[in-house]
């Protein structure tokens, strides 16, 4: 990414009654140049910033994850949507990549966490089809979604 690029993201926000259920653009960039099972993607509409992705393979040999994660799988650790773009397939597309990221590689399973609260974005995720999986993850609920 590019100076520019970085400004752009760091600019993204989501709405307020979703404050604390993801971490700001510039942490989630920073943490993931530093972890070598982390990828981080802008999301565009054409030249303008929309949101933010950050996946990990959790194959990766230096990856490092709790016990009981599932070493088959693309997490997604971070998925901001800026809060004008919200409602529009911004978040949907960005779980497609994902979901063809992970194949690619051949990983049976797309894996994330998220704050189970109003406002959450638990229930998008499972209209997605991701499933609860029975634990919690640094007080947040884990979703998978199976790829085969």
């Amino acid at each position: 990414m590019q100076q520019k690029d970085l400004r752009a993201l760091f600019g993204l926000g989501v709405k307020e009654t979703q404050q604390g259920f993801v971490a700001p653009n510039a942490v989630s960039i920073a943490q993931a140049a530093y972890d070598p099972s982390a990828t981080a993607f802008g999301i565009w509409d054409g030249d303008q910033a929309v949101g933010f992705l950050s996946i990990c393979d959790m194959a990766h040999p230096e990856a490092e994850f709790d016990e009981g994660d599932n070493s088959d799988g693309i997490y997604v650790w971070r998925l901001l949507v800026d809060k004008a773009r919200q409602g529009q397939n911004v978040g949907r597309e960005a779980i497609a990549f994902a979901q063809s990221h992970a194949r690619e590689l051949g990983r049976a399973n797309l894996v994330l966490s998220a704050v189970d609260a109003p406002y959450g974005a638990v229930p998008f995720y499972e209209k997605l089809g991701f499933r609860r999986s029975g634990r919690m993850v640094h007080g947040e609920v884990d979703l998978l979604l199976a790829l085969t």
